[in-house]
């Protein structure tokens, strides 16, 4: 019996919406359902040649698929235990901004920072989470990427088209001392307006 070393085309096509969907119903995150979707698919490529032709296939890539969301959820919780939580409140009155001497300063500071984010808050769930893993939970790239089952280099991308979008969204709302750019910025980084 001939076996192939890797998934055939007509099961990749036929499982990946099923997965996508499955995880959709877990997570409720459709990027990241299609992450887990995809890394599903991987896994069963790179262990296909386990697999008995013989047998369906249905059983056997679904005991990968939730094996693939019982390690998120894993990583997921790992990841709320290290993490510090810290509520918005919290760093609009943290000590730093009530040290200062000027209390002019210190309510424009309080302002930028509740401008910032909800600048923040407003971009897309990929882009934010990617972001907020790296420079608030402080998780270096490959921690990021392993978290969010992606590669290093989309974590460096999505990092980096937040920190252009927030440096020139910040100038354009006057917080640094810098003229305006007339650059853009990718739609992708751009907040979505909640209307």
């Amino acid at each position: 019996m001939d076996k192939t070393t890797s998934i055939p085309e007509h099961i990749y096509t036929s499982f990946f919406p099923r997965f996508r969907d499955y995880f959709y119903h877990k997570v409720q995150d459709f990027p990241l359902a299609e992450d887990l979707a995809s890394k599903t698919l991987n896994n069963a490529n790179k262990n296909w040649h386990k697999f008995n032709p013989s047998d369906q296939p249905n059983a056997w890539l679904f005991a990968i698929a939730k094996n693939v969301y019982r390690n998120y959820v894993r990583d997921v919780t790992r990841l709320k235990r290290k993490a510090p939580v810290v509520p918005i409140d919290a760093l609009e009155t943290g000590p730093d901004i009530d040290r200062d001497p000027d209390p002019e300063h210190m309510v424009l500071t309080r302002q930028q920072l509740r401008k910032t984010l909800e600048y923040l808050e407003k971009l897309p769930e990929p882009l934010r989470r990617t972001f907020e893993m790296h420079t608030i939970h402080d998780y270096d790239l490959k921690k990021v990427a392993a978290l969010m089952n992606i590669p290093v280099g989309t974590v460096k991308s999505r990092i980096n088209k937040v920190r252009v979008g927030l440096r020139q969204w910040a100038e354009s709302h006057g917080f640094t001392g810098k003229k305006k750019r007339t650059t853009g910025v990718s739609d992708e980084a751009q907040p979505r307006s909640r209307s």
